[in-house]
């Protein structure tokens, strides 16, 4: 229940280091940036904490992390955060992010991009995301993710987000490099029909995609869209194999771009046990069973 008048409602690290272990960061407010935390050149680490129900007028409602941070954060929750600007949940320009086992839900970026996660430039190592859930999340563009930089993102859940304008799920952008390695991306919406909900891969740098035994099935409107935007985007590549991608490549309007649609690829419907009630898991018989690569990207 705190206020600040310009960051960090909650938190504010400027050059320092800072762990917390268990713990709420709840009900706080910042006028420009961080309503929950926010960190400039610094370390910070969050395992089993809370970061609910912070607002900030600028960007990064739950989390603001600035320019030469460095943040782990695992067994957390991230939710109900919301942002007038980027980054309903969490907001990150240059700086490298490690997500473990954390769930980042019902976030909003009420007039931008990233309900869950907006992510802008990542030097080094970039933003790894492993054994988490973005889900329920809202924005303009990228209901989920909005991505511009280094992304690994392994045995992860993006459901049930949704964009106003495009990208319900996941938006990759400006020149990203982007690996996925199972991960299972569903249920996500957008009120506009020529931008795809599942994944959307724009801008006038090329992006790099990889997909490897990932789920990207029953998004409206689209699971993979390329969107040229006005900006004479050709040369994106995205790479897919042993995946399940609704409507198959068929379904994928290259716009000038590169598809390499590589082995073990199926558009079969995956049988979820109950998608209604967001149980992912895949019944006996799933086409997705068993059929994944031997070579893993990424091992537990």
């Amino acid at each position: 229940n705190n206020t600040s008048y310009w960051g960090g409602g909650g938190i504010f690290i400027g050059g320092s280091t800072l762990i917390i272990n268990g713990g709420n960061i709840s009900n706080n407010t910042a006028s420009e940036t961080g309503g929950g935390i926010y960190a400039e050149n610094s370390s910070f680490t969050l395992d089993s904490v809370t970061v609910s129900n912070n607002t900030a007028s600028g960007s990064g409602g739950g989390i603001y992390s600035y320019e030469n941070s460095e943040s782990t954060i695992k067994n957390s929750f991230i939710s109900n955060n919301t942002s007038s600007n980027v980054g309903g949940g969490l907001t990150s320009y240059r700086t490298p992010i490690f997500i473990y086992n954390t769930v980042i839900d019902s976030n909003e970026s009420t007039n931008e991009s990233g309900g869950g996660i907006y992510i802008d430039q990542t030097p080094g190592a970039g933003v790894r995301v492993i054994d988490s859930k973005i889900s329920n999340n809202v924005a303009n563009q990228g209901g989920g993710i909005y991505f511009h930089g280094k992304l690994i993102l392994v045995n992860s859940y993006l459901t049930n987000n949704a964009a106003n304008e495009k990208g319900g799920g996941f938006v990759s952008c400006c020149g990203a490099d982007v690996t996925m390695d199972n991960v299972t991306i569903t249920g996500n919406t957008t009120n506009n029909a020529a931008y795809g909900n599942g994944l959307l891969i724009t801008g006038s740098s090329a992006n790099q995609i990889s997909v490897a035994n990932s789920i990207i099935w029953g998004n409206d409107f689209g699971n993979i869209t390329f969107d040229q935007n006005g900006e004479g985007a050709d040369g994106h590549v995205l790479n897919v194999n042993y995946s399940l991608v609704g409507g198959g490549q068929d379904s994928i309007t290259t716009n000038g771009n590169t598809i390499n649609w590589g082995s073990g690829n199926t558009d079969a419907d995956p049988l979820f046990t109950d998608a209604a009630n967001n149980d992912y898991i895949l019944q006996s018989g799933s086409p997705a069973i068993d059929v994944g690569n031997p070579n893993a990207f990424y091992n537990d």
